[in-house]
């Protein structure tokens, strides 16, 4: 048997498997989970595997991307254990954990939805248990699990919980964040009606405001303290730099005078180096010039020559990829045209399927008409029969059968 494990974001499933596994359940690892999902009616778990034995596959929180139903329906000897956990708790694990809550309380949401649908469409299959419940209560937790998913009972172990490490202020902004969307409670309500009580109705967290205050008090106070500390590292820092600021003022003025110095003598330097080389330059210039000239007519005609080259190198490979260029545009436009006849045509079945499916209500309505006008008839014809009328003419009917049997006896004579 193959037990597929799903769970709401912040139910904290993972320290439900242990659990599981102390009650005779072998836990798959992530590729048989992606076999299955690719492939339920397929080997799931490995070869060697015998019929009593109960193979679990982790999926977690990613069964909310599926139609777990029709999953369910392809795997074959299949059950599902739905973990989840109360709105407060998941919220206030994921705040402490840096993540946006309001996009936690949706994803929440839509997971809740989507176990509840899957479960009104397949209960024989389908279970839904708390998971901070079934960490408190192991013993009961074992024993459903035997009486509703077959595994065997035995005394088990929870791991630890780090719930209590919780700041009460994440619990207190959950509590709040859940009191204020309206549409919760009657998921909440109908999610612990669905699931198996393991203990007591899971109620929304107590939280301690007085243990809060306190906490936000002391907070403050140490917040408090380290702005003085503050305070205080940034006026001996300020001291600091203005002491290294003077001491910078003082080296740079000192630098900006030898600088000075340096440049006088850089500059009478190189005004005798340019000299010497502007009378160097106007020597070669007078040797080279003629050489230079011939050399350069040469240098520009070779290189006319190869842009022209390359000039008619370019224009042959535009021609080339503007002929590839028309074909594929062509290519392209079929393509389109072929996507947009199949789009017509899945609009036109889509059309189909509406018009059967109105047929189909029409039918379905006038069959409860019947049914009500079925149910009339018979409740009346009872109520007839029970009347004090037809039993007194009951000898009447009688005699009248005798009567009307007498002549077809003497026309068989």
């Amino acid at each position: 048997m193959y037990l597929i494990l799903g769970a709401t974001p912040g139910s904290n499933w993972q320290a439900v498997i242990p659990m599981l596994e102390q009650l005779g359940a072998t836990a798959l690892d992530g590729n048989a989970v992606a076999r299955w999902r690719a492939n339920p009616a397929g080997r799931i778990g490995p070869a060697s595997s015998s019929a009593d034995t109960v193979s679990l596959l982790p999926v977690g929180e990613a069964i909310t991307d599926m139609d777990l139903a029709q999953q369910l329906a392809k795997t074959k000897d299949a059950r599902a254990l739905l973990l989840h956990t109360r709105p407060e708790t998941a919220l206030a694990r994921a705040m402490q954990a840096g993540k946006n809550p309001t996009e936690e309380l949706d994803a929440w949401r839509q997971a809740v939805e989507a176990f509840l649908q899957a479960y009104r469409r397949n209960r024989r299959s389908i279970r839904l248990i708390n998971a901070d419940t079934a960490l408190q209560a192991p013993e009961a937790f074992a024993h459903a699990c035997q009486e509703h998913l077959g595994l065997s009972e035995a005394d088990i172990q929870p791991p630890a919980s780090n719930d209590g490490q919780l700041q009460s202020v994440y619990r207190l902004l959950a509590a709040q964040m859940v009191a204020q969307a309206e549409d919760i409670q009657p998921l909440l309500a109908e999610l612990e009606a669905s699931s198996i009580p393991l203990a007591e109705e899971s109620q929304a967290p107590q939280l301690d405001c007085q243990a809060i205050y306190e906490e936000l008090t002391a907070s403050e106070t140490q917040f408090e303290k380290l702005k003085d500390q503050t305070t205080t590292q940034s006026s001996e820092l300020k001291e600091e730099n203005e002491l290294i600021l003077l001491q910078t003022h003082q080296l740079q003025e000192e630098l900006e005078k030898y600088y000075l110095d340096l440049q006088k003598e850089a500059k009478s330097r190189q005004e005798a180096e340019t000299e010497c080389d502007r009378l160097k330059a106007e020597l070669e210039s007078v040797k080279q010039g003629q050489d230079a000239v011939s050399i350069r007519e040469k240098e520009l005609k070779e290189e006319n020559e190869l842009l022209l080259l390359q000039l008619h190198q370019v224009q042959e490979e535009l021609e080339s990829y503007y002929l590839e260029l028309q074909d594929e545009v062509g290519k392209r436009k079929a393509q389109e045209e072929k996507l947009a006849a199949r789009d017509q045509t899945i609009k036109n079945k889509n059309w189909a399927i509406d018009k059967k499916e109105e047929k189909y209500q029409g039918m379905l309505a006038q069959k409860k008409r019947l049914d009500r006008e079925l149910t009339r008839i018979r409740e009346k014809n009872t109520a007839i029969q029970n009347s004090l009328s037809w039993k007194v003419t009951k000898p009447l009917r009688a005699i009248r059968r005798l009567t009307m049997r007498k002549p077809r006896k003497a026309g068989a004579v």
